[in-house]
This record gives C-alpha cells, sequence and structure tokens, in this order.
C-alpha cells in the first residue's frame, strides 16, 4: 500500500460528535483535566522523579480514556477489490456477416475468437478483482442470449437506451464496452444522446472496431432509406416538407429526378445531385391537401441503368392532415399595428401567419410574390393593413379579381382595416375588393378624435364582442380599454351588412357580412395594441388588455374562416409512420376541444389492426407531462397497421365530447444491414466521446482489459477499510482492552501513590 492510501478520520462520540461545539468541548474538557491533574502535585515535598513517574501515568490514563471517544482510525483504500459491474455487449447483427477480417474472416468469427482469447483475463478479473462481468449481444435491442448474428438491424440507440434502463442505479459501474462495426441503423433514440445519458451516470463508454471501413458490395444501387414528413401532423394547406435520404452505391455524383406522390397522385418532381454514396439528403417541399383526413405520402427516384434493383428506389409513409388550424395572410406595411396583430395570433398553435410587407408600389419579388401566389398558398383569411390599392397590387391587376373570387368562390375571409390608405383614401373605390367589402368605400375620411370601442345594442354576447367570460363582463372589459386616438368613418353599411362594434357615440366600427361563400369585414380602428396597456400601468401588473387584444383579435380570424363554432375531436398521432418489423412505434392520443385546445381529463381505448387482423391485446395510454402517450410493440408481420383510438372528455362548458380517430402506419423488412457492409468506424470514435470514453480497434481488447482495475470504477466510491473499525462488533462501542490498559494504568498510579506515601 502507499502511504497515500491511508487517511486518519475520527469519529467521536455523542455529545462530543456535534458540529463545532463538540470538538471544542472536549478539546477544553481534556485541557481541564490535565489542568487538574499538574495541580495536583503542586508543592509537594516527594522527589521530583516520583512526581514525574505518577503524572505520566494519570496523564496515559487520560490519553487512553480520550481515545475511545474520539476514536481515531486510519481508512485504507482498497481500490482494486471493491466490487464493481463491467457491461460487455457485442454486435449480433447481419452486417457482422461480412467477411472483410484478417484471412478473409467475418467479423463475427474474429469476434467470437477475440472473445474467447480474452476469456481467462476475464475471469481473472471476477476472482481476483471482484468484477462482475455482464455479457450481452445486440442487434434490435439488448439480448441476454447467445444468439448468431441475424439481427435485422443494428440499434444503438435502442441498445444503450436498455443498457441505462438497467444498469443506470447500479451503484459501481466500471463501464461499458460496445464490440461492434459501427454500421448503426437505429430511429427510436438518437444514440449520441442515450451515450451522454450513460456518461452522466459516470459510465464510460469505450468503443472496439471491427471491420473495415472501405468495404463494398460491389453492387449499383439507388435505394430510398428514410422518408419523414415535417411536421405531421399538418394542417390543411399547410407547408410541409419531405425529408428524403437516398443511398447511391456506384452512382456517386449523379443527377436523379425525386418524384413525391399523394394518394398515388403526383404531386411534384424534383431533380437533384447524389454526391455520397450514402445519406444523401433531398428535400421536397409542397402543401398538404385542402382535404382533412389521412393521405399516403410515397417517394420514388426515377431507376437508372445498371441498378442492382428498383425494388427500393419507392418509400411509403402516411400522414394526417387536420382540419383545424387557421392560415391568415397579413398585407400591410411596417408599423406598431401588424407587429402586434401578428404577436397576437402567433401566441396561439391555431393559426398560421403569414407576413406581406408593402412599402412601395412596386411589382411583388421574392417571398411576397410566393405569398401572393393564391392559387397554392390557399389562405383561410386575407387581412388588409394600411396599404393602398396600388401598392397592395403591386400593378399586377389580376391580384384584386383574385381576392374577390377567393372571397366569393373558395369561401376566404376577408377583413379591410383602418388607416390613412385604406377605403377611399387608399384608392380602393371602383376595385373588385371593394365590391366583397360590407361597407361602401365612396366617402370615408379619417377622424382624429378619442375612440372607445363597445358591442353594438343588437351584437351584445355576439361572437366577435366577447372577450369576458359572458355578455356582462365583455361589455365592462370594453369600457375598461384605453381609448384609441382616431378611427376611420365608413360610408353607407351594404345590405345584409350588420355593425357589431359601434363607437360610444354608436359610429359603426366594426361592420360585417357574408359574401358569397366567404365573409368579409370593415374595421375602422388602427391602433388597437393601445388596449395592452390596460393593466401594465399599475403595480402589481395584469394581463388584463393583452389576452383581451389577444382574444378580440384570434376571434376575428376564426369568424372569418368560418371556424367560430367547431366541433371538438379526438386525434391520434404516431411518433413515426414506418418501423421496421419487430419494432415499437409510440403515439400520442388527445381530444381537442371547441375552443381548439386539448383537454386534460380524456379517456381513451385503441386498437390496432394488423395485415392479418386485429390485434387482441389492449394498449393503454397514460398521463406523461401534458399528453397522454402509449406504446404498441406486436409488429412481427410486415405490412400495413392502423390504430383505432375512441376518445372521451369534458370541454370547457361542461358539454361531453367523443369521437374516432385513426392513424396508419408501415412495418417493412428491414435489409439495409447488408445493403451498405461498410463498417463505420467514425461513428464508434462519436459515440465514444459521446460517452467518455474513448475508441479502439478490436485487437486491443485484450490489453484494456487487464488495465482495467488500475483505471478505475467509473460511477464508484472507493471501498475503504478502516484501522480500527470502532463500529465493527468486535470493538464495541467502549473496547474491552482500553478499559482494561485504563484501569492497569490507573490502578500503577494509585499502588505508586501509596507505597511512596503520597496518600
Amino acid at each position: 500500500m502507499l502511504l497515500a492510501d491511508f487517511q486518519l478520520l475520527f469519529d467521536p462520540s455523542p455529545p462530543w460528535s456535534i458540529p463545532v461545539l463538540g470538538p471544542i468541548a472536549l478539546v477544553l474538557f481534556a485541557a481541564g483535566l490535565v489542568f487538574l491533574t499538574l495541580w495536583t502535585y503542586r508543592g509537594s515535598q516527594v522527589p521530583i522523579q516520583r512526581k514525574v513517574i505518577v503524572v505520566i501515568l494519570r496523564l496515559m490514563a487520560l490519553i487512553v480514556a480520550l481515545l475511545t471517544v474520539i476514536r481515531p482510525t486510519f481508512a485504507v483504500s482498497d481500490e482494486d477489490k471493491s466490487p464493481s459491474t463491467l457491461v460487455v455487449v457485442s454486435d449480433c447483427s447481419k452486417s457482422m456477416t461480412v467477411a472483410d477480417e484478417l484471412d478473409n474472416k467475418t467479423r463475427w468469427d474474429t469476434l467470437t475468437r477475440m472473445l474467447g482469447t480474452c476469456e481467462s483475463t476475464l475471469n481473472r478479473l471476477r476472482d481476483e478483482h471482484n468484477i462482475t462481468v455482464k455479457m450481452h449481444r445486440f442487434a434490435e435491442d439488448l439480448f441476454d442470449d447467445d444468439r448468431g448474428p441475424d439481427g435485422a438491424r443494428t440499434d444503438f440507440g435502442q441498445m444503450l437506451h436498455t443498457v441505462a434502463q438497467r444498469y443506470g442505479q447500479e451503484p459501481r459501474l466500471r463501464g461499458l464496452l460496445i464490440l461492434s462495426d459501427g454500421a448503426d441503423n437505429g430511429a427510436r433514440y438518437p444514440a449520441l444522446g442515450e451515450a451522454a445519458r450513460l456518461r452522466a451516470f459516470n459510465c464510460p463508454i469505450d468503443t472496439f472496431a471491427l471491420g473495415r471501413e472501405n468495404t463494398s458490395s460491389q453492387q449499383r444501387d439507388l435505394a430510398i432509406v428514410a422518408a419523414n414528413v415535417d411536421p405531421s401532423p399538418v394542417a390543411i394547406k399547410g407547408k410541409l416538407a419531405v425529408r428524403t435520404t437516398i443511398d447511391a452505391p456506384g452512382f456517386t455524383d449523379t443527377r436523379v429526378t425525386v418524384r413525391l406522390y399523394f394518394d398515388d397522385k403526383p404531386i411534384m418532381a424534383q431533380e437533384a445531385t447524389l454526391n455520397r454514396e450514402v445519406g444523401n439528403k433531398v428535400v421536397l417541399e409542397s402543401t398538404a391537401p385542402v382535404t382533412p383526413g389521412e393521405i399516403k405520402v410515397t417517394v420514388k427516384v426515377d431507376p437508372r441503368p445498371g441498378e442492382a434493383s428498383a425494388a427500393n428506389n419507392e418509400l411509403t409513409t402516411y400522414l394526417t392532415v387536420t382540419k383545424e388550424g387557421t392560415s391568415v395572410l397579413i398585407v400591410d406595411r411596417l408599423r406598431l399595428e401588424r407587429t402586434y396583430l401578428r404577436r397576437a395570433l402567433a401566441g396561439d398553435p391555431r393559426f398560421r401567419v403569414f407576413e406581406a410587407i408593402r412599402q412601395t408600389n412596386d411589382r411583388q419579388r421574392g417571398n411576397t410574390a410566393e405569398l401572393y401566389n393564391f392559387d397554392r398558398q390557399a389562405y383561410d383569411v386575407i387581412v388588409i393593413g394600411d396599404v393602398s390599392a396600388q401598392r397592395f397590387a403591386g400593378g399586377d391587376d389580376s391580384i384584386l379579381p383574385k381576392i374577390e373570387e377567393l372571397v366569393r368562390i373558395k369561401g376566404t375571409g376577408l377583413v379591410m382595416l383602418g388607416g390613412l390608405e385604406t377605403f377611399a383614401a387608399g384608392g380602393w373605390l371602383g376595385t373588385k375588393v371593394a365590391d366583397a367589402l360590407p361597407v361602401f368605400v365612396d366617402s370615408t375620411v379619417q377622424v382624429e378624435e378619442p375612440v372607445q370601442l363597445v358591442p353594438a345594442p343588437t351584437a351584445r354576447g355576439d361572437f366577435l364582442m366577447r372577450i369576458g367570460t359572458d355578455a356582462a363582463t365583455s361589455e365592462l372589459l370594453w369600457r375598461k380599454l384605453p381609448s384609441l386616438p382616431g378611427f376611420t368613418r365608413f360610408g353607407r353599411r351594404k345590405d345584409g351588412a350588420a355593425a357589431v362594434g359601434v363607437s360610444s357615440a354608436g359610429v359603426p366600427l366594426l361592420v360585417r357580412q357574408n359574401y358569397g361563400k366567404g365573409r368579409t369585414a370593415a374595421f375602422a380602428l388602427d391602433e388597437t395594441w393601445r388596449w395592452q396597456q390596460l393593466g401594465q400601468t399599475k403595480s402589481p401588473r395584469n394581463n388584463e388588455g393583452i389576452d383581451a387584444h389577444a382574444k378580440f383579435w384570434r376571434q376575428l380570424m376564426l369568424y372569418l374562416a368560418q371556424q367560430e363554432e367547431m366541433e371538438g375531436s379526438v386525434w391520434i398521432k404516431p411518433d413515426i409512420r414506418r418501423i421496421p418489423v419487430g419494432g415499437k412505434i409510440n403515439f400520442g392520443v388527445g381530444v381537442r376541444g371547441k375552443t381548439g385546445l386539448d383537454l386534460t381529463d380524456g379517456r381513451y381505448e385503441v386498437q390496432v389492426i394488423g395485415p392479418t387482423g386485429p390485434v387482441p391485446e389492449p394498449i393503454t395510454t397514460t398521463r406523461s407531462g401534458d399528453a397522454d402517450r402509449g406504446t404498441f410493440w406486436k409488429t412481427d408481420q410486415p405490412g400495413e397497421y392502423r390504430m383505432v383510438v375512441k376518445g372521451l372528455a369534458k370541454d370547457a362548458d361542461g358539454s361531453t365530447i367523443t369521437g374516432e380517430a385513426t392513424a396508419r402506419f408501415l412495418a417493412f423488412q428491414d435489409d439495409t444491414e447488408l445493403l451498405r457492409p461498410a463498417a463505420n468506424h467514425d461513428f464508434l470514435t462519436r459515440l465514444a466521446q459521446a460517452g467518455g470514453g474513448a475508441f479502439h480497434m478490436a485487437d486491443e481488447l485484450q490489453r484494456f482489459l487487464e488495465q482495467l482495475p488500475k483505471s478505475g470504477t467509473g460511477n464508484a466510491a472507493p471501498k475503504l477499510k478502516y484501522m480500527p473499525d470502532w463500529r465493527s462488533t468486535t470493538l464495541g462501542m467502549f473496547p474491552p482492552i482500553l478499559f482494561l490498559l485504563f484501569v492497569i494504568l490507573l490502578g500503577c498510579e494509585w499502588g505508586l501513590r501509596r507505597w511512596w506515601g503520597m496518600v
């Protein structure tokens, strides 16, 4: 043992163990006893030699008594013999059958031979160093049996996740050793994130690499290996991106055509250059259909001459298109009203907000031109801010008639806001947009005087003006909101138009009407952002004005989009839509209320119908955070699976919402293990770095195991031996040997004093 392995420790008995006060009191008490011992023999006529002998005996007895109180001990580190656990996992996926090792041996043969060579070292770790070695194999998951290399894929993320669950609470982990070629094909959990999780448990990960990085199948092939739709689900008419991964062994730097299909109908085609043998990323951007429901999304790459197989040139997944969600286009110049309107809508997940900023009369360019592609964008509501007709159209005479057609034929909502360049002042008179508005724009003027918006007498409790819990509280809140500095005075209302918001003097400020299949509104105010000041000027502050401002604008958009009375709905959302056979799929379920927000007290029944019929096992869901989640494992058969959920929940108004929703996913026979036979040592290096360990070649395993007892114990604290161990049953709280020594010393001291006539 080295001297550094020893630590002198003290373990005082009560009451001397009381922090701070105990040691101080013990020192004072001992000093007092020493003083009394020396003072006792002060001035005696006894020869000095006899005094010294008696005092020494008395002090030695005092020292013995103090030892039993402070209980000193030497703590000796016994690191090498402390019980600990080492986890070793061996890759048993199909890629381990590739014969690219020395003498054309397969990776699996090399692995098994190497473990056989290390067997005696592993036994010594167990017998001589008290290290328990846990041996596992892994492919799709972590296995305890001695299966061969037949795993359909190598899922490092799943394996690390299982190791963390099984061994994360082990008190003394030496580490995790991974023996593999690094050909990761997992999709459930991010491998590097799971490695970092194990590192947080102080379990270092060391990787040992097999196989060659330049091994090739010698086949020329195009294969779509992944296609993920983002976002999923997506609202009707919402933008989406299909992120596709294409492998191209033998076809690097080849120009290909990638095609996108919805329910087998062609949507778009895109040219792409595949610069790599594996992992080429191609993103296909499109717009979701206008009809809600579940659609089949298929990506295809046109075959090339010389391909080994064209069967893997396409890939299918599924996407849920929801009816919820309101797409709003705001066309305005740079001003505060536009900023606060956008924030009010963007703060609610039901709205998707797009902005076209028009500062000049120039023709639309870039992003604005794309936003003006009304046939493709299909907005639910168009908001015309403080911009003139000329600036809005940008010299394109077809724009304004197109807006009117969208309202009349497609049912798009339309609102024009007040300002210096709207209505008649903005040159809107005589345009097709003016035909759609609920007021005539021939005599509008801007009035610069304070104005307060309140519900019209005939519109108390109307959806548009309901910013409180009921009609009465709404009207009180309208009168509390700050007045605004001005408004636009409308022309006459058209037949069928109704004023729902007026000034305190009864001047119409918010007028609406139905126009064809759509709804339109004219709003005379242009500085409603000032409403947010309510509750912000006094202490304590509150968000009364901010909430009222947001609620008004959101309800106006919902009304114009004809979604103010939407029904509640049940939904189900699988995390992914494609899994390998035998994999698991996680999903979320919920009930959405009439307000568009998810309810928290739902009850659900989930059934899965597989390729051969219904799966008999019931699937349970549990509340996790702010969502209800479930997991399905029975995916042993390749093909299409359909998940059906029936849900029930109470809405905010007390009504019961019930419904049923379905979602489909595919279980596919995974063959990517042998499509990419090259080993991936770079991945193993990054995995080891993320796990706090190191990368090694496989032939370094023997030396690594021999050095392991000297390398520490990961998350294990050193085990200590105590000499003497005052808390052991042998010594007890007051050791008999010390008691006997104490009696002998005091007896000798007393006997000598009697003999020498000192008492």
